[in-house]
């Protein structure tokens, strides 16, 4: 008999805003047989004596935060992966359906991973969609954030085809034209994915900003939306290049330009926030597209004291031009 495939832990991640109360979330992301599952191991307040309390014991008794012991959260990331191969019958897919999703899009689960709960229940442990009372919030829809100028896309019309990240994927529309979905789990929390879409919705289209297209119902039946469907920009990121022409820099320094003041000269003004390379795609015609709106930013590319302000924008876009020097290898003839 064949001995098993090995499951890969590729993250494990602890939520306990209720530490204090013995009450603390972890989710256990694992890849298996090509699948990507991740499984929710929370604190049970109905079962006191559990397998799942017992697992995540370590970082339940360590002092606030615990998630800065280290000794305590190997130990509990070690015991959630013992239990989650002790109880794998209960979440592995089936075959049949895996390979049924993976000949959809053979990188299927990088977008869409298989989310469960191991969870003590009568005495014995099964699995469940994750319990929206312990989940944290990135399994939740939200409500829609955007007016009437922005589309609600129903679900079923958005069919995905090939994963772009995770929680991101290239989907193809009734009319045959393609898309990118940017689902809310992909974040730790909402706001990201609010800032985005509120950010983005009822902008004037520029050929140098990706456009939200629509957002896309959850299938719950009360409103709520889990994806935004954003125009499609396939090429490269700007910071996977090492060397450019002095005519492309300076083409992308005017199309960044021009991207910022578009945005700046909305009223109210708008702004990008997370100005860096790595927000920067070509496209396919060597266009510059700037893309994540979700807030934040990056240390080497916008201060603090600026970050989310059109003086913060201002700030990357001149960073970014300082390093597009930086790899300008090649002189224009008439330059």
């Amino acid at each position: 008999m064949a001995e098993p495939s090995a499951c890969r832990v590729r993250s494990f991640t602890w939520f306990a805003p209720d530490h204090a109360l013995g009450r603390g979330t972890a989710v256990l992301n694992v890849d298996l047989d090509g699948a990507v599952y991740e499984l929710t191991i929370a604190t049970n307040r109905t079962v006191v004596v559990c397998v799942e309390n017992a697992a995540l014991r370590a970082l339940l008794d360590a002092p606030p935060p615990g998630v800065q012991d280290t000794v305590a959260l190997h130990k509990t990331k070690e015991a959630c992966l013992r239990l989650a191969k002790d109880y794998r019958h209960l979440w592995e897919l089936p075959a049949g359906e895996r390979k049924a999703a993976q000949e959809r899009a053979s990188d299927w689960y990088i977008a869409f991973p298989v989310k469960q709960q191991l969870k003590t229940v009568d005495g014995g442990v099964v699995c469940v969609a994750p319990d929206w009372q312990v989940a944290t919030t990135w399994m939740q829809p939200v409500d829609n954030p955007c007016g009437p100028q922005v589309p609600v896309v129903d679900k079923a019309d958005v069919t995905p085809v090939a994963a772009l990240g995770r929680h991101i994927a290239k989907v193809v529309l009734p009319d045959g034209s393609h898309g990118c979905l940017k689902q809310v789990y992909r974040e730790a929390c909402p706001p990201p994915f609010l800032r985005e879409a509120t950010r983005l919705a009822g902008l004037p289209p520029h050929r140098n900003i990706v456009a939200l297209q629509g957002v896309v119902d959850s299938g719950v039946g009360d409103g709520t939306v889990d994806g935004l469907l954003l125009s499609l920009i396939e090429g490269v990121l700007l910071s996977s290049l090492t060397t450019t022409t002095a005519a492309a820099a300076r083409m992308w320094k005017e199309q960044l330009r021009s991207a910022l003041n578009h945005l700046h000269r909305q009223v109210p003004s708008r702004v990008w926030g997370d100005a860096k390379p790595d927000n920067i795609f070509i496209n396919r015609v060597n266009d510059l597209v700037v893309f994540d709106f979700g807030g934040g930013h990056t240390h080497e590319w916008v201060d603090p004291n600026v970050a989310g302000t059109c003086d913060g924008d201002n700030q990357g876009y001149d960073r970014i031009c300082q390093w597009l020097d930086s790899i300008t290898t090649v002189t224009d003839a008439l330059d």
